[in-house]
């Protein structure tokens, strides 16, 4: 099989958010839908859940917690 190569970078980021790229959880999707409804801040979300700012923006529509206009 085909190993996937590391985008440039990767490891950089990874640095600081150590689960970006990670597979989300249940238990993740949850935490996350929990405090988002709390009024935690994307920021303060991208922190506590090691994942980028684009991540958790990104799950937070995916979970239909957001609507589209807060992608762009």
């Amino acid at each position: 099989g085909q190993q996937v190569q590391d985008e440039p970078g990767d490891d950089a980021i990874r640095q600081k958010y150590p689960h970006a790229y990670m597979k989300w959880t249940q238990e993740e999707n949850e935490a996350l839908r929990e405090h988002f409804l709390q009024g935690m801040p994307i920021k303060a979300l991208a922190a506590r859940f090691q994942r980028k700012p684009g991540a958790i923006r990104s799950r937070l529509h995916k979970l239909h917690l957001i609507p589209d206009e807060h992608m762009k």
